[in-house]
C-alpha cells in the first residue's frame, strides 16, 4: 500500500507540473523554525492539541526536497534561488540536496558548492556533480582537489567518486594511489578499495600496496591485502601467506579470506593450522574464517569439534556458535528437512513437514495440527527422537528440531502421555537445553505432568530448576491440590547457591504457600524475578 501511494503521489506531483509547483517547493525548503514556531509545535505535540497543517520546518524541508526529487531536471527554474540559499547556513545542505536533484541546469551553482564552508554540503556536491559534468576529466580536475580537505567525511565521498571513474584510469587510479596513505584509516580503505574496481588496470599501484602491507596501519594492511587479491591475485599469493604466518590477528584473517578466493586448498590447509595455534588471539580469527566454509568441506568439522574443547571457554563458546550458523545456514540454503527413521506420514507428507507448518514462533499451523492429531499415539516416538535429535555433522542439539517436537508433544495434550516416562527421564539427565524442552513438552498433559516438573527442581543446572519452580507455579496453579506436593521442594530453592534461583523461589513461595513463604521470614514485597 506504502508503494502505491508513494507512486500516486509522485504522479500527482508530475501531473500538476514544475511551473505550477516550483514556488510552493521553494516556499517549503526555506521554512524555518522560529522561536514562536518551534513552541507551537513543541506544546502541541506534548498536549495532542492537532494544529491542522502546522510542521516544523524540517517537515516541510523534506517535503520540498522530496518534489525536487520527483520533477527534476524540469526544475531548473528555481536554480537562482537555490543558488542564493548556499550562503545561508541554516538552509545551505537544504539547497545543495534541491540543486542535486535538479542536474547539467545546477552545475554552476554545484561547482560553488564544492568550496561551500559547511562541509556537509561539499560531501554532497561531489556525488552530485557527476551527473551534471559531462566529461569525465573535467570532473576528475574540479573535485581531485577535495582529496585534501580537512574534513575525512569529504575526502571520503571524493575518493568513492573517483573510484567510481573506472572508464578512466589512466585519471583515477594515480589520485587513489596517492591517497593510500591518507591520515584516516577509511578514507584510505576506501581508496584501496576503489583500486580494486580498475583490476589490472591498477597495477601501477601494486607496490604501493605492498608497502601498506608491510608498513602501513592495520586498516590500511587489511585494506590493502584485499586490492592485491583482486589487482594481481598471482602476485599477491606469497605476500596473502606471509600475511598469515606472520601478521597481527586482524591482518591474518583478512589474508586468510582472500586467499580463499586465490587459493583455496592453501587458504584451507592454514585455516585448520590456525585453529590449533599456540596464540589464543589468532585462534578466534581462524574460527571466523572457518565459519565461512560449507559443513562438509574436508577437516573444517573434525577442527571446529575440537575447537569447542578450547582451554578458553569464549574461543569454545565462539565454535559452538560457529558450528550452529553453519548448520543453519546450509539448511536455509539446501531447504534440508529432518526426517526420523520410522516417523509417520499423513496424506503424503512426513511428520518433520507438518512440524515445519508453522504459524509465529513456534505455534503451528491448523492443518498441521490437525495432522499430529490424525497420527495420534503413533507419532510420540518420532517426536521423542525429535526432542533429543543431534546433527550428523557436528553432534550438537538442533534447537530447532528439538523445539518443535516439544511443541508438538504439548499440543497432543493427553495423548502424548504415553511419552511422560520417557519425558521424566529426560529432565533428570545431564543435558540442560534438553531438560528445559522436555519440561515444555509435558505441559499438555494436565495435572500428570506435576510429578515430571518436579524432577527439575532438583537438577543440576540452575536455570532448569528456576523454570521448574515458575512452571509449576505459574501453569501448576490450575492445579492447586497436586502442585502441593511441590512446596517443600520450593522452599528449599531459597538456600539455592545460585541467585537468580533463590529470587525466583522468593516469589514462587508466596504464590505457592503464603503461609510457608511466612514461616520461612520473606517479607510481602515482591521481588524481582
Amino acid at each position: 500500500m506504502e508503494t502505491q501511494r508513494l507512486a500516486e503521489a509522485e504522479a500527482a506531483v508530475r501531473a500538476i507540473g514544475a511551473r505550477k509547483a516550483l514556488p510552493t517547493l521553494v516556499s517549503l525548503v526555506k521554512t524555518r523554525d522560529t522561536p514562536i514556531r518551534a513552541w507551537t509545535i513543541e506544546k502541541a505535540e506534548r498536549y495532542r492539541l492537532g494544529f491542522p497543517g502546522l510542521r516544523s520546518a524540517l517537515d516541510c524541508q523534506l517535503q520540498g526536497i522530496a518534489g525536487f526529487e520527483v520533477l527534476g531536471t524540469n526544475c531548473a527554474a528555481a536554480v537562482g534561488e537555490l543558488t542564493k540559499l548556499l550562503d545561508d547556513k541554516e538552509l545551505d545542505f537544504v539547497a545543495v540536496r534541491c540543486l542535486d536533484s535538479i542536474g547539467k541546469a545546477a552545475e554552476g551553482a554545484l561547482l560553488q558548492c564544492l568550496t561551500n564552508k559547511n562541509w556537509q554540503v561539499r560531501q554532497r556536491s561531489v556525488a552530485a556533480l557527476a551527473s551534471a559534468t559531462d566529461d569525465v576529466e573535467v570532473y576528475v580536475n574540479r573535485i581531485r582537489p577535495l582529496l585534501n580537505d580537512v574534513e575525512p567525511g569529504v575526502r571520503f565521498a571524493t575518493v568513492e567518486a573517483i573510484g567510481y571513474q573506472t572508464e578512466a584510469p589512466e585519471l583515477a587510479v594515480p589520485l587513489l594511489t596517492s591517497v593510500l596513505h591518507d591520515s584516516d584509516d577509511g578514507v584510505a580503505s576506501r581508496a584501496a578499495g576503489g583500486l580494486s574496481g580498475f583490476g589490472t588496470n591498477a597495477l601501477s599501484a601494486f607496490s604501493t600496496l605492498t608497502n601498506l602491507v608491510i608498513a602501513g596501519r592495520d586498516g590500511q594492511c587489511r585494506a590493502a591485502l584485499k586490492a592485491l587479491a583482486v589487482i594481481s591475485p598471482v602476485r599477491a599469493l606469497p605476500i596473502l601467506s606471509n600475511a598469515v604466518v606472520n601478521g597481527r590477528p586482524p591482518t591474518m584473517g583478512t589474508a586468510l579470506k582472500e586467499l580463499k578466493s586465490i587459493a583455496p586448498e592453501l587458504a584451507l590447509k592454514m585455516t585448520l593450522a590456525e585453529l590449533r595455534s599456540a596464540d589464543a588471539g589468532r585462534r578466534p580469527i581462524a574460527l571466523n574464517v572457518a565459519g565461512t566454509y560449507a559443513v562438509e568441506t574436508p577437516g573444517i568439522a573434525e577442527a571446529l569439534k575440537f575447537a569447542a574443547t578450547d582451554p578458553d571457554p569464549e574461543i569454545a563458546r565462539q565454535a559452538l556458535r560457529t558450528m550452529r550458523q553453519m548448520l543453519q545456514k546450509q539448511r536455509e540454503k539446501a531447504g534440508l528437512n529432518v526426517r526420523i527413521p520410522n516417523e509417520p506420514v499423513y496424506q503424503g507428507k512426513t511428520l518433520g513437514e507438518w512440524l515445519a507448518m508453522r504459524k509465529e514462533g513456534w505455534e503451528l499451523s491448523t492443518n498441521a495440527l490437525t495432522a499430529l492429531r490424525q497420527m495420534g499415539t503413533n507419532v510420540v516416538p518420532a517426536l521423542l527422537a525429535r526432542l533429543t535429535y543431534k546433527d550428523p555433522v557436528f553432534n550438537l542439539d538442533d534447537y530447532e528440531v528439538s523445539m518443535e517436537a516439544a511443541t508438538a508433544l504439548m499440543v497432543l495434550g493427553d495423548q502424548a502421555k504415553p511419552a511422560l516416562p520417557t519425558l521424566a527421564a529426560l529432565i533428570d539427565r545431564e543435558n540442560r537445553d534438553v531438560a528445559l524442552r522436555a519440561m515444555i513438552a509435558t505441559l499438555g498433559a494436565g495435572a500428570d505432568a506435576i510429578p515430571c516438573l518436579m524432577k527439575g527442581l532438583t537438577n543440576r543446572f540452575a536455570d532448569v530448576r528456576g523454570e521448574a519452580a515458575h512452571f509449576l507455579t505459574e501453569w501448576g496453579a490450575q492445579f492447586p491440590e497436586q502442585r502441593k506436593q511441590a512446596i517443600p521442594y520450593v522452599a528449599r530453592l531459597l538456600n539455592d547457591p545460585d541467585e537468580h534461583v533463590r529470587m525466583g523461589a522468593t516469589n514462587d513461595l508466596k504464590e505457592l504457600d503464603p503461609q510457608a513463604a511466612a514461616h520461612a521470614g520473606i517479607k510481602w514485597d515482591r521481588l524481582p524475578r
